[in-house]
């Protein structure tokens, strides 16, 4: 894989066209929390990171 390549899994199937996210406090390991502004329903509203959790 090349460096900027990201690969993933899909707990469901994707049907084409839709709308990926991503839950970054499952993923990033993160020097420090920071406030997420998406204003989604179900946000968080702050990304820890994987060593938060």
């Amino acid at each position: 894989m090349h460096e900027r390549e990201r690969s993933g899994y899909a707990l469901r199937d994707i049907v084409a066209g839709e709308e990926l996210t991503v839950d970054y406090d499952r993923i990033a390991y993160l020097e420090s929390p920071f406030v997420c502004h998406c204003s989604h329903a179900v946000c968080r509203g702050v990304i820890r990171g994987k060593h938060f959790l």
